[in-house]
């Protein structure tokens, strides 16, 4: 059958953040695989494992940038990862641009790794969307954060600070069960990770209805649970 649309997907690294790929028949998804400075031998595998068995998914490697980030990042692991990914913009655009020189593209679904590269849809004019592994939970607090009057200082949230009050999570949120990265030095790309949710057409979940019901209720129609 011939292909009716394309989406143009750019997933994290780790491969549970490229199982999202699942195409149909009228469906053919562009897969821009942007690799770590540290290889992994299970996701050069399972790249490889999809190039072979899928007919209707292209996978291509986008060049690697060749100026490292500074080494001192690392003792903030989701600063340096955003930053790295955020790096690749103009190789990116490049590719998307060359894409939708080539057909129909209805739109790019990028992870909640690689937010930055919405600013490629917006640059192209081109319907985007995120995919978030994590379950909406996170996906609620990410937006709690992100929005102005909830921010925390730049220095982020300690475990002595008070619990968090997070709208569509029924109990406050202790800072202890909170992720290492709003205290490790990575709070301001957490927060900014967040705030381009809202530049999207939409966001894909790794949750269902019945599972977290009152809190995708809550998202939708701005009640409480």
């Amino acid at each position: 059958m011939k292909n009716n649309v394309e989406l143009i997907s750019i997933p994290a690294p780790p491969v549970g953040h490229l199982r999202l790929i699942d195409p149909n028949d009228s469906v053919s998804v562009t897969i821009l695989a942007i690799k770590t400075t540290l290889p992994s031998a299970a996701t050069d595998s399972y790249t490889k494992s999809i190039e072979a068995s899928q007919t209707r998914i292209k996978l291509v490697h986008v060049p690697q940038v060749l100026d490292p980030l500074p080494p001192e990042l690392l003792r903030s692991p989701f600063k340096y990862f955003s930053l790295y990914i955020e790096s690749h913009h103009h190789q990116v655009k490049a590719i998307v641009a060359d894409v939708l020189s080539t057909g129909r593209v209805a739109g790019l679904v990028v992870d909640f790794f690689c937010v930055s590269m919405i600013d490629v849809a917006h640059e192209l004019c081109l319907p985007s969307y995120v995919f978030m592994a994590s379950n909406a939970g996170a996906m609620a607090l990410m937006l709690h954060l992100s929005t102005p009057q909830n921010q925390i200082s730049s220095s982020g949230i300690t475990f002595s600070d008070p619990d968090l009050v997070v709208p569509g999570i029924s109990d406050p949120v202790s800072p202890r069960v909170l992720p290492l990265s709003l205290m490790d030095g990575s709070y301001e790309s957490y927060v900014k990770v967040g705030a381009k949710f809202r530049e999207t057409r939409g966001i894909l979940i790794n949750t269902f209805e019945e599972l977290e019901l009152c809190l995708l209720s809550t998202r939708l129609t701005g009640g409480t649970c």
